[in-house]
């Protein structure tokens, strides 16, 4: 039978609508990422589970790191699992020797050591999901989140920090950062058809555009997002 383990994106405590990110809506049967975490185990069966790997910074939450808190979400949370519909379908057939395997299977997830980015939490992931001798892993994150999650998966592997014989892929949640929906997030790739005529224009953009994560300052950032505002007013094709 093949392992797999599955890696939970969490949220910094601080994040706008944590518990709507993390837990959906019940009422508009909206999965959130611990309530996903449990549709996945549902429809996979906790015995195909090997690992469940949340990650942490050192983030506090009620006197707990921020994965440590959020573990103890879903353990204080489990009872309420039967209101999102999808969930309440499998549980229903439950036994009750079922449902405590259950919950004993999110007692037993690991959190990471302290990481800093997401970047640290997929290699610390990888490097316990090798211990555990894990062929495959589904990350599991907020839909606004899950590209840039593609994005350092390929670039944890590139540089070697994942286990070539570890398959990796993303599922995401029903829920995006507040007041935004999957199209927000923007996905910009290097130019690569040989018909356009940017492919050997550089800098890229994605190259000029990398600083405005970490190299300038707030003030300067709201500076840029104003210049592009009014350039792009200026210059987009209206047609």
């Amino acid at each position: 039978m093949t392992k797999f383990g599955v890696l939970v994106h969490v949220r910094h405590p601080q994040t706008i609508d944590w518990e709507k990110l993390v837990w959906g809506v019940p009422g508009e049967d909206r999965l959130g990422d611990l309530t996903k975490l449990v549709e996945l185990i549902l429809h996979k069966s906790s015995e195909q589970i090997a690992a469940i790997v949340m990650g942490t910074t050192s983030a506090t939450r009620d006197g707990l790191l921020e994965g440590e808190y959020t573990k103890q979400y879903l353990l204080d949370h489990f009872h309420e699992l039967g209101r999102h519909a999808r969930l309440k379908k499998y549980l229903d057939t439950f036994t009750d020797a079922q449902v405590a395997d259950l919950r004993k299977l999110f007692q037993g997830i690991v959190v990471t050591p302290v990481i800093k980015n997401t970047m640290e939490e997929i290699q610390a992931a990888a490097q316990i999901f090798k211990q555990e001798e894990v062929r495959e892993v589904i990350q599991i994150t907020a839909a606004s989140h899950g590209p840039r999650c593609i994005q350092l998966q390929a670039t944890v592997r590139a540089e070697g920090h994942i286990p070539k014989n570890q398959m990796w892929s993303v599922m995401v949640s029903d829920m995006c950062f507040q007041d935004t929906v999957p199209n927000d997030t923007m996905i910009m790739e290097v130019p690569h058809r040989g018909d356009d005529p940017l492919v050997h224009f550089r800098p890229t953009l994605p190259k000029a555009l990398k600083p405005f994560y970490y190299e300038l300052t707030i003030d300067d950032k709201k500076k840029f997002i104003l210049l592009v505002d009014e350039f792009m007013n200026t210059h987009k094709n209206t047609k």
